[in-house]
């Protein structure tokens, strides 16, 4: 898998705008690193859409983690288990880790 090139998390949607016309996402010190604005706050789809992109370090982070996850259990052909049995369904559930791998990818820039 490729290193990150993204500024490092966490992120956090700052609305500290004088007029509260928009939010700022970015690290803690974001006065030197803004990396994105997101106007119209109040308004629900504005809020999710501030609170989704300040979340996104956490949630590649956590992509990463099932990745390694999916990736132990796919290759572990040793262990003969039962449809009933947890681990064979989490291999099921590995076996669509397919669309987690893209969205990596496009968080690396890769796609």
């Amino acid at each position: 898998m490729s290193e990150t090139k993204f500024t490092p998390g966490p992120w956090f949607a700052h609305d500290d705008h004088p007029q509260h016309a928009c939010y700022h996402i970015a690290p803690a010190d974001y006065w030197h690193d803004e990396l994105a604005t997101i106007y119209s706050p109040g308004d629900p789809e504005a809020d999710a859409n501030a609170s989704l992109i300040a979340a996104a370090p956490e949630l590649y982070e956590a992509l990463e983690v099932f990745g390694r996850l999916a990736d132990q259990l796919d290759g572990d052909d040793e262990v003969e288990r039962t449809p009933d049995d947890e681990w064979a369904k989490f291999r099921l559930l590995a076996s669509d880790y397919r669309k987690a791998r893209a969205a990596l990818a496009k968080a690396r820039g890769e796609q």
